[in-house]
C-alpha cells in the first residue's frame, strides 16, 4: 500500500504523514473541518485543517470513493459494490444506507439535505 503524504496545509517544508492506506476521498465543509476515507471502509477527521486526524472506524469493509457534507452534521459516503454510508452527527459515526446498487460508486454530492447524486462505474461497451 501506498503511504500517502498530504498537503493540506502547507507550512515550509513540512507535510502531515497519514497511516498506511490508499484515500480516495476527501471533503472540506470549510477550512479546518474536513474527512478524508479510503481502503477498508476507514475515515479520518480533522478540525484544525489537516494538522491532527482522528480514525473514524466504521462496520463496513468497502473502500471510500467519494464523500459529501451538506451541513456540518449531515454527509454521505459512497464507495465500491453500491456501498452507500450517512452520517448524521458530524461524521463521528456512520450507517450502512440501503442503495440497490451493486455498481462501483465512484462520487457523490448533495443537492439538498434529503438528495443525493452519485457517480457510477460503468462496464466498457
Amino acid at each position: 500500500m501506498l503511504l500517502l503524504t498530504i498537503f493540506l496545509r502547507q507550512i515550509g517544508d513540512t507535510s502531515i504523514q497519514l497511516p498506511n492506506n490508499d484515500f480516495w476521498a476527501v471533503e472540506f465543509l470549510n477550512p479546518d473541518t474536513g474527512w478524508i476515507g479510503g481502503d477498508q471502509g476507514i475515515f479520518l477527521n480533522t478540525t484544525d485543517g489537516g494538522t491532527n486526524w482522528q480514525p473514524i472506524y466504521t462496520d463496513s469493509r468497502v473502500f471510500i470513493r467519494g464523500i459529501s457534507f451538506k451541513s456540518h452534521l449531515n454527509g454521505i459516503a459512497v464507495g465500491d459494490t453500491g456501498a452507500v454510508l450517512k452520517s448524521t452527527d458530524g461524521g463521528r459515526s456512520w450507517e450502512k444506507v440501503v442503495s440497490g446498487v451493486t455498481k462501483y460508486l465512484l462520487c457523490v454530492e448533495h443537492s439538498s439535505i434529503d438528495t443525493v447524486w452519485a457517480g457510477v462505474k460503468m462496464d466498457p461497451s
